[in-house]
C-alpha cells in the first residue's frame, strides 16, 4: 500500500492484507489480554478497510495479548448501512491505519506515566495534545 493520505486523511490504496477479526477471550485461550480502554471524547482514530474502501472508526480499546498480539476494538460504520455503528475487534495491523495525527497505532499508556499519575505529577492536557504518547 502506498504511504500517502487523501486529502480528508484516509489512506490511499488496499492494505496489503485485510483486516483479520479476532473473536473475544475466552478462559480456553489462557491468560487473558490486557486491556486498555479509551474513554469517550479521547478516543483515537483507526481506518479499517471494508473490503472496498477505508473507513474511519473510533478506537473503544487496545489488547495486549500475552503472546504479543495486539489488538483494537473499533466502533464505526464498517457494515456498510449509513448511520449503523458497529463494533468489531481487530488483529494490527492488518487493513488497520492510523489516523494521520498519531504516528503509531495508538499507544497503551505508558507505566512511566500511570507512576507519574500516582504520584500526582501529571502532564498538563493542552501539553499532551497532539504529541506522542507512546512514551518511546
Amino acid at each position: 500500500m502506498e504511504n500517502d493520505n487523501t486529502d480528508d486523511g484516509a489512506p490511499v490504496g488496499r492494505p496489503d492484507r485485510p483486516p483479520l477479526e479476532r473473536q473475544p477471550w475466552s478462559p480456553e485461550q489462557g491468560p487473558p489480554p490486557r486491556v486498555t480502554a479509551y474513554p469517550a471524547g479521547r478516543r483515537p482514530g483507526m481506518y479499517v478497510w471494508n473490503g472496498t474502501t477505508w473507513v474511519h472508526c473510533s478506537v473503544e480499546a487496545r489488547h495486549d495479548w500475552p503472546d504479543g498480539e495486539i489488538t483494537y476494538m473499533v466502533s464505526g460504520p464498517l457494515a456498510g448501512a449509513p448511520g449503523h455503528i458497529v463494533i468489531r475487534t481487530y488483529v494490527w495491523p492488518h487493513g488497520l491505519r492510523p489516523v494521520p495525527q498519531h504516528t503509531a497505532p495508538p499507544p497503551a499508556p505508558p507505566e512511566a506515566r500511570r507512576e507519574a499519575e500516582a504520584e500526582g505529577d501529571t502532564q498538563d492536557e493542552d501539553e499532551s495534545e497532539g504529541g506522542d504518547t507512546s512514551g518511546e
